[in-house]
């Protein structure tokens, strides 16, 4: 179709939204919603939905793909709505992804910075990432020390640090970590990471490098 070549971006960008939201999402979702907002808005999107929900599914599911995954959802009674507005809000284009569980919502928004997918918003809080193949995302405290401390544990580790994106909701309240390195996080890393002070919650992450 003539959207195919302004889709491409989106697709990658849709991947990475519902892979992260996967991850981070540890009980059974419910209730899936997706709001395409500005630009995005104007394109035909359910191919962007599949992928999205494919996303969500694959780090549960290794059979998952983007042909499947709307089928897989509805027979796990996950309830999907997705919603568009052209009027144009925080930016250009914006694909915002909340997921709802038993116990819990979150929430992941991602833009383009030129064809370049962006993540703009994690669980409510502001934070700029690009994602690499191999993450961490951390939550903490946002108390002195924090930072000092992760960089020790990964440097005990031979952990190389590619890029930092930290982002909080207030200051002395909750904060956030994205953080991508040059190895994959193992159980025994992320365990040590946790004992640190300020730290509540760690995961390590893995995108794929080429998606679409």
């Amino acid at each position: 179709s003539e959207d195919a070549p302004k889709l491409k971006p989106y697709m990658k960008l849709a991947e990475q939204i519902g892979r992260l939201a996967g991850q981070i999402t540890d009980t059974s979702i419910k209730n899936i919603r997706i709001e395409y907002i500005g630009q995005v808005a104007r394109l035909d999107t359910n191919p962007i939905t599949s992928v999205l929900i494919s996303g969500i599914l694959s780090p549960s599911m290794e059979a998952v793909n983007i042909v499947n995954a709307p089928v897989i959802a509805k027979n796990r009674n996950m309830h999907i709505t997705t919603s568009k507005r052209e009027k144009i809000e925080n930016y250009v284009t914006e694909i915002k992804l909340i997921v709802e569980t038993e116990r819990r919502t979150r929430e992941v928004i991602g833009t383009l910075y030129g064809n370049n997918p962006r993540i703009v918003g994690v669980m409510n809080t502001r934070i700029e990432a690009e994602l690499g193949k191999n993450m961490l995302f951390i939550t903490n405290e946002d108390k002195p020390g924090f930072i000092g401390s992760l960089g020790s544990v990964l440097g005990k580790n031979n952990i190389n640090i590619a890029t930092f994106h930290l982002g909080r909701q207030k200051s002395g309240g909750d904060a956030l970590a994205l953080i991508e390195v040059d190895e994959p996080i193992t159980d025994s890393i992320a365990s040590q990471i946790k004992k640190i002070k300020q730290v509540k919650s760690v995961k390590a992450l893995t995108f794929a490098e080429n998606i679409i």
